[in-house]
C-alpha cells in the first residue's frame, strides 16, 4: 500500500507525499507485470524505446542468465526467470527513482547475489526503495537507510522493511 501510494496510484488517507521525481520512474511489482505473448527482449525494448541497442539489452540479459529467454513468450519462463526479466525491464526504462517490492523472491541464492550486483549497478547514485521481508536481503543491497516496519502493539522487527540506498 505504501509503494502505491508513493506511486501515485491510490490517494493517502491522510498527508500526502513529496520529494519523489515523478516522470521516468523504475518499479518491480510484486507480479512481473509483463506482457504473456512478447518475449523477454519484446518486454525490455517496450520500455526502453531506442535508448537501449538489442546487442547491449541481450549482454544485460546475459548476465542475469537470462540467454534461452531472449525470444521464449515470457508465458514460457519459470517464476525466477519472469523476475529477472521484470527487474531488468526497470532498471533499462532509465530514470533517478526505482522502487522495487520483494525484487528478489524466487530466486536462488546464487541468482540472488548475481541480481543483487546487477541492480546496484544500474542504481548506484539513484534512489533505490526497496521493500523486503528478509533483513539479509535489505542489508546486501548496501542501504543507506533501513526502516523496519512492524504491527502496532508489536515488540519484535517483523513486517516489511524499507531501504534507501544512493
Amino acid at each position: 500500500t505504501l509503494f502505491r501510494v508513493m506511486l501515485g496510484l491510490e490517494k493517502p488517507d491522510q498527508g500526502c507525499i513529496s520529494g519523489i521525481p515523478f516522470g521516468s520512474i523504475g518499479v518491480v511489482f510484486q507480479e512481473d507485470r509483463l506482457c504473456e505473448n512478447l518475449s523477454a527482449l519484446a518486454n525490455l525494448r517496450m520500455v526502453c524505446g531506442r535508448k537501449w541497442k538489442n546487442e547491449e539489452l541481450k549482454r544485460e540479459m546475459e548476465n542475469l542468465r537470462l540467454t534461452e529467454a531472449f525470444h521464449k513468450p515470457v508465458r514460457e519462463l519459470s517464476g525466477g526467470m519472469r523476475q529477472r526479466v521484470a527487474i531488468l525491464r526497470a532498471l533499462v526504462c532509465g530514470g533517478e527513482c526505482f522502487f522495487m517490492d520483494e525484487p528478489l523472491k524466487g530466486l536462488d541464492e546464487e541468482t540472488k547475489a548475481i541480481t543483487i550486483s546487477c541492480i546496484r549497478e544500474h542504481t548506484e547514485g539513484k534512489t533505490l526503495l526497496v521493500i523486503t521481508h528478509d533483513a539479509r536481503e535489505a542489508r546486501a543491497f548496501l542501504a543507506e537507510e533501513i526502516v523496519y516496519m512492524k504491527p502496532a502493539g508489536s515488540k519484535r522487527q517483523e513486517g516489511a522493511g524499507i531501504l534507501r540506498a544512493q
